[in-house]
């Protein structure tokens, strides 16, 4: 039973991959809303703290929690081409903040 759930759970992922889910606050402005998207790395700037995933580029605190898999890791440990799922807000300026980041260790996108 937990194996089919899983393999549910897997194949929504999967057919949402390359998406981007948009939760709006309750006052319905576009600022400081919270949004995920699920991608591959495609760039990064390790000194502006920047990354790149579908063509996003969102910027990196110092404070997002980054992790691989379930493990807690840095930001100098991302790679282009690693699979992952990014929380983020939109800032009054239209800048994109990365709030989380959780990198895939097999290839398959994060929860």
């Amino acid at each position: 039973m937990l194996i089919r759930a899983g393999m549910i759970v897997i194949g929504l992922m999967l057919t949402t991959a390359g998406t981007a889910a948009h939760c709006y606050p309750e006052d319905g402005s576009e600022e400081n809303r919270v949004t995920a998207v699920q991608g591959n790395v495609t760039a990064i700037d390790w000194v502006g703290s920047v990354i790149t995933i579908n063509d996003i580029e969102l910027s990196v605190p110092s404070n997002a929690e980054i992790r691989k898999g379930t493990e807690k890791t840095g930001f100098s440990d991302i790679n282009i081409g690693d699979s992952a799922t990014v929380t983020y807000s939109k800032e009054k300026d239209g800048s994109l903040k990365a709030i989380r980041i959780v990198v895939a260790y097999s290839g398959e996108f994060p929860a």
